[in-house]
Formats: structure tokens, C-alpha cells, sequence
């Protein structure tokens, strides 16, 4: 895989959102990021993407509680839609839950690569762009 230039953030939180456009930026200045505060929002835009010709985000972070259409719904939309390219976009689970059932959960999706306990450390988004890539 080539290097990470298109992030997308799922969250409704302002803050959590504002803490990670600051910290992809600290970490690669020309990060393009694409934010949507929950999971519909999250479909629409990648279809709209699609439509416009422009690229799908390289990886995604994923809130799972969120309001209208949560993570998991988002998952399950996800595996329905056609999106050409989307088998390369690398998703990782950014949520607040410590349940182990919900960790179990998210990474028996396939496209689920890791799931992260919030909030997340600059050094391990460092390790997530250099995985993902």
C-alpha cells in the first residue's frame, strides 16, 4: 500500500475530533481529512466521493456510539454498499468502551484492523499511519 494521504474521522464528539484533525496534521502536515459525525453521514460522503471521482480515505477512525447511525450500523452499511475501492480503506475502531465484548465484536469484522481504546496516543497514530500504509 502506498502512503496514508486521505483520513477519515466517524465521531460526534468536537473535541475528539478536533484532537485528532490537530494530531494527523501533527504527524503529516499534507494528511487530507474528511469528518462526518456519524455513521450515515459517514456513507453518504463515501458515495458522494465515489461519485465526484475523488479517492476514499486511506484509513478511518470509528466511533461506535454515536447518534442516527452508530459504528456498528456504519459497519453493516459498509459491507452493503458499492463503493469501488473500498476493500483499501483500513478502518480502525476509536472508542470509549472498555467491554471486551465490544472489542471481540468490532474485530470479527474484516474490515476492522484494530480497535482502540480512547483517547489516542500520538505515538500509536504514528504506528496506525505506518501500518495502514
Amino acid at each position: 500500500m502506498n502512503k496514508i494521504r486521505i483520513a477519515g474521522i466517524v465521531d460526534d464528539d468536537p473535541i475528539v475530533i478536533f484532537g485528532m484533525k490537530l494530531m494527523l496534521k501533527q504527524v503529516d502536515a499534507d494528511l487530507q481529512t474528511h469528518v462526518w459525525n456519524n455513521g450515515q453521514e459517514a456513507i453518504e460522503g463515501l458515495k458522494a466521493l465515489v461519485e465526484n471521482g475523488k479517492p476514499l480515505p486511506d484509513v478511518i477512525f470509528l466511533d461506535l456510539t454515536m447518534p442516527i447511525m452508530d459504528g456498528w450500523d456504519f459497519l453493516d452499511a459498509l459491507q452493503k454498499a458499492t463503493l469501488p475501492g473500498k476493500e483499501k480503506m483500513r478502518i480502525f475502531v476509536l472508542s470509549s468502551s472498555i467491554n471486551p465484548v465490544d472489542r471481540e465484536r468490532a474485530l470479527e469484522n474484516k474490515e476492522v484492523i484494530d480497535f482502540i481504546v480512547k483517547p489516542l496516543k500520538e505515538a500509536r497514530l504514528k504506528e496506525i499511519l505506518s501500518l495502514a500504509s
